[in-house]
């Protein structure tokens, strides 16, 4: 059996759709609970036993473009999402601080064809859609491939 190389971050729940000041307690503890203190929990046992002895692999957290950027707002009505996304970002910069060995990455894809897109009124996507092209996961499979080539 080959030695682990290497951890994907993609889970996570579908967003609650609403405004910021309705944000769900529930929601926001399922949204860090996946994206933020799962991944930690996983990521400290496995560089531990299997990164560590080895000082080599790669860490890849898929975060969202709907984070937003220096150019671009974050996304609105997504708030629980977008907070563990960040929650998830802060967990990759102290990766990459304390375990220089590490190959720590990340993406943000735009929306992608996923079931998590089935929350969203069909008016809403095309609406999105003429702003920027819905993604199909093969793409985004092709950008986590290529980034974890670097």
């Amino acid at each position: 059996m080959g030695q682990l190389a290497g951890i994907v971050l993609a889970a996570s729940p579908p967003p609650s759709v609403g405004p910021f000041g309705r944000i769900d307690p529930d929601e926001s503890r399922l949204q860090w609970q996946v994206n933020v203190a799962g991944p930690q929990r996983l990521l400290q046992a496995l560089i531990r036993t299997c990164l560590q002895p080895q000082k080599t692999g790669v860490v890849l957290g898929i975060l969202t473009a709907g984070m937003g950027d220096g150019k671009k707002p974050a996304a609105r009505g997504m708030g629980g999402y977008i907070i563990a996304k960040y929650g998830q970002c802060g967990l990759l910069a102290v990766l990459a601080a304390e375990y220089p060995w590490l190959r720590v990455r990340s993406i943000r894809p735009s929306y992608t064809r996923t079931r998590m897109l089935e929350i969203f009124d069909e008016r809403f996507l095309d609406l999105i859609g003429q702003e920027n092209p819905i993604r199909l996961p093969e793409e985004v499979a092709r950008d986590i491939i290529e980034e974890l080539e670097l």
